[in-house]
């Protein structure tokens, strides 16, 4: 397996994140749109019942928006360019069950054949991994990560 570049790992996973920015974004506006509507009519308990459910899937599109906007950030910080003999937040780490970015929470990503697992710094896995070097295993549930090679 040939391990992809750390800068394009990245650059597909925000890419990957934006987009759900945007439909997330084009979501909400729709949401909006469909409630300002509705708030014009004033024929009772049906209207205002849809109102709230309107209301509440909104406030649960906005609470998924700021997720996403912290996990584009997460990932804007990672330094593509740097590279440790040990594990750390920002790392691109082989090993003998995966690929992983660990920074960002944003699941996988694809670049040819391979897949990377994009994963939070605070994960089990990650917190298993952090200081590990070439080499080393890691322990988590039962299931041994062999570390192959750290970008």
């Amino acid at each position: 397996m040939s391990l992809p570049r750390k800068q394009d790992v990245i650059a597909a996973a925000i890419s990957i994140v934006s987009q759900k920015i945007e439909r997330i974004k084009a979501e909400l506006d729709d949401l909006n749109d469909g409630n300002a509507q509705n708030s014009k009519s004033t024929a009772g308990d049906k209207h205002d019942t849809e109102r709230a459910m309107v209301h509440l899937e909104i406030e649960k599109l906005s609470k998924s928006l700021s997720v996403e906007y912290a996990i584009r950030n997460d990932l804007e910080q990672i330094k593509a360019d740097s590279v440790n003999s040990v594990i750390s937040n920002g790392s691109l780490v082989e090993t003998s069950r995966g690929v992983f970015l660990i920074g960002a929470a944003c699941g996988n990503v694809s670049l040819g054949s391979t897949s990377v697992f994009c994963i939070s710094a605070h994960s089990p896995l990650a917190i298993e991994l952090n200081s590990k070097s070439v080499g080393d295993v890691a322990e988590v549930n039962g299931n041994d990560f062999l570390i192959k090679s750290i970008q």
